[in-house]
């Protein structure tokens, strides 16, 4: 029987941080070789302790803790560095990423384990901790326990991330174990450390870099695609010649397309919701269609294929009248719950007080309608002898992401979806939208990061992924891959393909101090640094995510797009690629300007067919739409066909395309040191004279600016955290 140890890690701190003062790189829980305070506790059943014992620990000669665990059934221990005194004695950890310590177990279990939890010392009705947990072997910290020393490096966020935890309130360290049978370890010099200082590189000193762009090579399509957005102004979309934006989301899986209402999902209180419409034709896809039409912009649009919609717009999933006391409320509506019962337990809802059954021949007829109005309505737009109006739903996609319906959705879905639900379902609603728009594209699955990549919802189990009996059920193949192939086994079957395109979501997962690459405000050198070294888990293949997912696949590289294009040519050759959803957030501050504009030129260099930000690009996110698609206000844009480009220098990053019609040649250059400016040499381009320059720099990261002063000097001055576009117009002949 394979022994798992419940360590709750409720991380006790011996002193309280000075509130002006730096927080000391490593901040010290218990080591033999420091001195400690603390008050241990055991409940770890006949003859089991927890206590320091002299010359056990790593360092010879020197003190460790011992943790021994008898008997069956629940056992228990711990340590509060703080002595459970007085009750709101706490430490501040939010400058901390990941704890450390070294464990080994001096028993002969094979396969033990340990699960750790951190906890706060904040007066909760539940005693249960709040922390995520974590396992050592399980979730592939450490490859086994053994009887070796083993140093573990857990990042903070594993334990905090989605939870009420506070990591300005930790003070204890607890350790379970529920299996039964003998446990012995020994750990020592357990702490937490901060995370990685910015770039050593001194402030203000130049660093050179010399660039060569390959003018002449052969070269690919880049497609306009790549631009898209979730929301955007119609001025905005006109402008930048945004040729498609997504309608979709979490609230999409549920949408009645008759009476314009969805569902808040878990996002609000599985509360239904919409706006009435005046007519049938201002309802559904047709009003999200027709915001596009003043600016020709076409539609990626999200269908259902959970199989219930909202059946108007006023119910909700979990009535406290009806379900008892729930662990939230609407702000709004008392009545309204969360679904969760005061000890966090799940309340099984009934679909029909919120939805109607919503099967493909339901979701058919908004799509036949959609297709019939578009036809009509463009047609009516048209000026006599004028091409007719290219905006219409050009994709349909297959709802969004199924994957995680069950906590999304949980009130319709509380069953994790599997391989084969997900390919049945995008069987039969893939093959009704062909019956009715056989003109439009496809896409789909939709995943909604990197686990579903490998595994379907229900593989995660309860052992995070580690038996996943549903993938070794479909050859052990990742999920991904087998759904590719599938789909290649339809096209061949039925000479057409059911889905054209292979849609993923990203988002990137790491954090500084509780602070999100995605959602992190503010100035923090670290986390802008983090989020500009994220971008690289697209393309890198040697590069190691900063996060969670590092502790995943035994560690390899992200290397997302070239793992996805490599997958689609072994196993669907010829399918498109859309990263369907994705943000890196930063629109407050430069670093989230330095990483679009390195999203925008991986894609182009990378071959993505079709990208969307989520939702609109807002502050230095906006400014590098109007960089690459209407830098001078005239229609100056990024190139529509790649070249092959270097940079000399890791700090400098390039991207280079030409124009197709004009012929123009554009570089962007993208320094990414925060703290020093960059002397770039470009190289000589005979057959071009430069035209203009423009930047977006860290003063006004919002703005794009003329630079007139990179006209043909050499080197060029590119000042740190700034973005730079340079256009070269072809010499007359």
């Amino acid at each position: 029987m394979r022994r798992i140890l419940f360590l709750g890690l409720f991380a006790l701190l011996v002193l309280m941080r000075p509130a002006s003062a730096q927080s000391p790189r490593e901040w010290w829980i218990w080591s033999g070789d420091r001195t400690n305070a603390g008050k241990f506790w055991a409940d770890a059943g006949t003859g089991g302790s927890f206590k320091e014992v002299p010359k056990i620990g790593r360092a010879e000669g020197t003190p460790g803790l011992e943790l021994r665990f008898t008997g069956s059934g629940y056992r228990g221990a711990g340590i509060n560095w703080k002595g459970w005194f007085p009750a709101d004695a706490a430490d501040d950890l939010r400058d901390y990423s990941a704890l450390v310590f070294s464990i080994r177990q001096v028993s002969t279990v094979a396969d033990a384990d340990l699960t750790l939890h951190l906890i706060d010392n904040v007066k909760r009705n539940s005693k249960q901790p709040v922390s995520k947990p974590v396992r050592l072997v399980a979730d592939r910290l450490i490859p086994k326990l053994d009887q070796q020393w083993r140093l573990v490096r857990i990042p903070l966020h594993r334990f905090h991330e989605q939870t009420m935890l506070q990591l300005d309130r930790l003070w204890q360290l607890d350790f379970s174990n529920v299996d039964g049978g003998e446990l012995a370890f020994q750990i020592d010099q357990i702490r937490f450390v901060r995370s990685p200082m910015p770039s050593s590189e001194s402030p203000g000193k130049a660093y050179s870099a010399t660039v060569q762009v390959q003018w002449d090579a052969p070269q690919h399509a880049i497609p306009d695609g790549i631009y898209g957005v979730a929301e955007m102004s119609g001025e905005d979309l006109q402008q930048y010649a945004i040729p498609l934006t997504r309608w979709g989301g979490n609230t999409s899986s549920r949408f009645n397309w008759r009476i314009n209402a969805d569902n808040g999902a878990a996002d609000w209180y599985f509360k239904n919701r919409g706006e009435p419409a005046k007519s049938l034709e201002d309802t559904g896809y047709l009003r999200f269609l027709n915001r596009n039409r003043p600016s020709n912009a076409s539609l990626y649009c999200t269908i259902p294929m959970i199989g219930w919609v909202a059946k108007d717009r006023r119910s909700y999933s979990f009535s406290v009248k009806k379900y008892g006391p729930q662990q939230q409320v609407e702000p709004y509506d008392s009545n309204v719950g969360n679904g969760l019962r005061p000890d966090g337990s799940r309340i099984a809802a009934d679909p029909a007080d919120t939805s109607i059954p919503a099967p493909p021949e339901v979701v058919a007829k908004g799509i036949a309608f959609a297709v019939e109005q578009t036809t009509r309505d463009n047609s009516a737009a048209t000026p006599p002898n004028s091409p007719p109006s290219p905006a219409r739903i050009r994709y349909w996609v297959l709802d969004n992401e199924p994957m995680l319906w069950h906590q999304t959705h949980r009130d319709l879905h509380p069953n994790p979806v599997t391989y084969d639900e997900l390919w049945d379902r995008t069987e039969r609603y893939a093959k009704m939208i062909r019956q009715h728009d056989p003109d439009a594209k496809i896409a789909g699955f939709c995943s909604w990061g990197w686990m579903d990549l490998f595994y379907s919802a229900a593989d995660e189990g309860s052992d995070s992924y580690r038996r996943h009996p549903d993938r070794r059920a479909h050859g052990d193949l990742p999920l991904v891959v087998w759904y590719l192939q599938q789909c290649a086994r339809y096209r061949k079957q039925h000479g057409t393909p059911l889905v054209d395109t292979l849609d993923v979501h990203w988002y990137p997962q790491g954090s500084i101090n509780g602070q999100g690459i995605y959602t992190g405000k503010g100035k923090d050198p670290r986390l802008a640094e983090l989020r500009i070294r994220s971008v690289r888990e697209w393309w890198d293949r040697s590069h190691v995510s900063e996060s969670w997912i590092a502790d995943t696949q035994g560690g390899e590289p992200v290397a997302l797009i070239p793992r996805l294009r490599q997958w689609i040519a072994e196993n669907n050759p010829g399918m498109e690629l859309a990263i369907g959803e994705y943000n890196f957030g930063g629109s407050d501050q430069i670093s989230g300007a330095i990483a679009q504009a390195e999203a925008f030129g991986v894609m182009a260099r990378e071959r993505v067919d079709l990208a969307f930000l989520w939702t609109k690009p807002e502050g230095s996110q906006a400014a590098v739409w109007k960089l690459f698609r209407n830098a001078d206000g005239k229609g100056l844009r990024f190139g529509d066909r790649w070249l092959p480009c270097t940079s000399s220098h890791p700090q400098l990053a390039i991207y280079a395309a030409r124009a197709s019609m004009s012929g123009q040649l554009t570089v962007v250059l993208v320094n990414r040191s925060l703290t020093q400016p960059c002397q770039a040499t470009l190289p000589e381009f005979p057959e071009y004279r430069f035209a203009q320059a423009f930047q977006i720099g860290e003063s006004a990261p919002d703005r794009v600016i003329a630079a007139p002063d990179l006209a043909a000097t050499q080197p060029r001055t590119l000042p740190p955290a700034s973005v730079t576009l340079i256009a070269f117009t072809p010499k007359p002949k």
